[in-house]
């Protein structure tokens, strides 16, 4: 059986927000060694942004699996916290790129 597409997109974007924050964290590093981080600043906008298209389908997606009873309430339930987890992760790491807040370490 295949996996839940869902579940396929939560997992991409899981690993786009990672990206984002080793993205960060290698921006930090040219900052503090006086290189260029210009390219890394564009490549980051738009990861950012596709991070918040992402989440918005998620959150699409889940929706429509609720309402047309495809989901246990309970799943939907997880899925929900499963999303507002990235939610809280996409806010960081706005804040993080915006200099906002200390740039944590990239797990």
């Amino acid at each position: 059986m295949s996996q839940d597409p869902w579940l396929q997109n939560y997992d991409a974007t899981c690993r786009l927000a990672q990206e984002i924050a080793e993205n960060i964290h290698e921006r930090s590093r040219q900052q503090r060694t006086g290189g260029n981080p210009a390219k890394i600043n564009m490549t980051l906008r738009a990861s950012l942004q596709k991070l918040k298209q992402n989440i918005a389908q998620l959150k699409e997606g889940l929706l429509r699996a609720s309402s047309s009873r495809r989901l246990i309430q309970s799943e939907a339930d997880r899925r929900q916290n499963l999303i507002d987890d990235l939610l809280t992760r996409e806010k960081q790491l706005n804040a993080t790129f915006k200099g906002d807040i200390p740039e944590p370490e990239p797990s």
